[in-house]
């Protein structure tokens, strides 16, 4: 008897074990809406563009006035921009998840959560692995596993495909990357350098320790970029400044000035193509068939 009482116990004990979990855990899944009603606010341009890759365009309800990317999410309601979104809006649109990045500038997250808001934050990337990681981060909390990892998959393919291509190279030409002006410019603790740096070119400001530096005007002629890439000026801009005549880009009228620079500046899948169009027009620039 002693004996069966104690086999009784241990199946009793092997069903709390290996039942009960898997209660409570179908029943956390069932607390949170199906991705076909699930109500989504996007808080960062980049994340945006990663959600509607996902397939979940149909469900983001609210974005901020510098999601652009796809041209659907600016048909979306907009709620302001990350720094101060309008929580009014928020609240009347009743999302069930806010999607945004992480900042010390900004405490709106705390505020939305304050108000009840499930909201979900996610870091800045400073690396390209970083922005696989952040792919797969907002593929998981969405149930998107596996559409994120294809995503990353994808993004993975084409940069090797770009570092392969970038030893046909005959020279590394330097580059100074106008992000802003006056002069301001990318450095090294980017993913915009890192991808500049695979797609076969050297920044002249890589070696800066800031993700954003302003240089002076000597330091850019001094260290006399090959190639110029401007995201606010235009070429005939640029070849008039003073005193920049003598920089190899002004002379060989190696300027580009139409680069579609959110393709190089946000951290999502999509920096894989802005790789790829990049490295062409520097086979361009350089004079070499786009082929080889």
């Amino acid at each position: 008897m002693h004996r069966l009482w104690k086999y009784l116990a241990t199946i009793a004990i092997t069903l709390v074990i290996l039942v009960l979990p898997q209660f409570f855990r179908s029943q956390h899944v069932a607390s949170i809406p199906s991705n076909s009603g699930l109500k989504i606010i996007s808080l960062a341009p980049h994340i945006t563009t990663i959600i509607f890759a996902l397939g979940l365009g149909d469900n983001v309800v609210g974005v901020t006035t510098y999601c652009d990317d796809p041209p659907s999410a600016t048909l979306k309601t907009q709620v302001g921009d990350f720094i101060q979104p309008n929580l009014e809006m928020i609240l009347k649109l009743d999302p069930d998840l806010i999607l945004t990045q992480r900042s010390d500038s900004s405490h709106s997250s705390q505020k939305l959560r304050d108000l009840g808001q499930s909201v979900v934050e996610f870091s800045s990337p400073f690396s390209i692995e970083e922005i696989y990681l952040l792919i797969e981060s907002v593929g998981r909390s969405l149930k998107k596993t596996d559409k994120a990892l294809s995503l990353v998959s994808s993004m993975r393919h084409k940069v090797a495909k770009v570092r392969e291509r970038a030893k046909k190279l005959p020279i590394r030409p330097t580059i100074y990357i106008e992000n802003d002006v006056p002069s301001w410019t990318i450095g090294g603790p980017t993913f915009t350098n890192e991808a500049i740096s695979i797609c076969g070119a050297d920044n002249i400001f890589g070696d800066l320790d800031l993700r954003a530096p302003r240089v002076s005007e000597e330091i850019i002629i001094r260290n006399n970029p090959k190639i110029i890439l401007s995201f606010v000026s235009p070429s005939e801009d640029i070849l008039s400044r003073p005193g920049w005549d003598s920089i190899d880009a002004i002379k060989n009228h190696r300027i580009i000035d139409q680069f579609e620079h959110r393709l190089l500046v946000r951290a999502n899948h999509r920096l894989a193509d802005g790789m790829q169009s990049f490295q062409n027009l520097i086979f361009r620039q350089l004079g070499i068939s786009e082929d080889d």
